[in-house]
């Protein structure tokens, strides 16, 4: 929250009454009056005002890390009418649930993309639906959220590479999620893997990229 303030302050969107930005406590208070459309405007300025043909790249591909989380609108009928109601159980508990993926660019620090959508939009649906329409190569890093290889597969064909924490399942459920696409069973797909030194504070861990390229 507060590298979003940051940008939102160094983008003009915060009057300049004051010498720093808003309290994090002002700025959710804020938030739901703002519209969604002039916070996804603000973020696209502030990033295209940061980046340059001269950032620097990995292997010629901007860096993005990708990340999620959920957040609880006022609970009325036009709220539940547009989101649905989230999870929890029921009574007071049960608010509408707004959904954001967010696109962080390694190189400037900006929100390259975020997409805020209703509770029952997935993370991995937002993912694929960015690097669909993505015409840049980008090397999109992800945590372990995103397991699966129907995911890795599909997120191959729009062109873009991954990288993220090995984490799958059995191999029944890697299209559970995907029951569209069952008919790629079979087909083969090369990856890498990569097993990370453990040290005293962190464990091995073993990743996945479609980075394939021996350097």
């Amino acid at each position: 929250t507060s590298r979003l303030l940051q940008q939102l302050w160094l983008a003009g969107c915060f009057p300049r009454r004051a010498a720093r930005p808003p309290s994090e406590q002002a700025y959710r208070r804020a938030c739901s009056k703002v519209p969604v459309a002039l916070v996804e405007k603000a973020l696209e300025q502030s990033h295209l005002q940061s980046r340059s043909d001269t950032d620097r790249r990995y292997e010629g591909l901007r860096v993005l890390l990708i990340d999620g989380t959920k957040f609880i609108v006022r609970r009325n009928e036009a709220t539940i009418g547009a989101y649905g109601l989230g999870s929890g159980s029921t009574g007071d508990v049960h608010y509408p649930q707004v959904h954001v993926g967010a696109f962080l660019d390694l190189v400037t620090g900006t929100f390259a993309d975020a997409n805020f959508e209703h509770g029952r939009t997935p993370e991995r649906q937002m993912l694929l639906d960015q690097a669909a329409g993505n015409s840049e190569p980008t090397l999109y890093v992800s945590d372990a959220g995103y397991n699966g290889m129907a995911f890795v597969y599909l997120l191959r064909q729009t062109g873009q590479e991954l990288l993220m924490e090995l984490k799958m399942g059995k191999l029944a459920e890697h299209f559970q999620n995907y029951p569209q696409h069952k008919h790629l069973a079979g087909e083969e797909m090369q990856v890498r893997l990569i097993r990370t030194r453990g040290t005293s504070k962190l464990r091995s861990r073993v990743l996945l990229t479609t980075l394939l390229d021996e350097d």
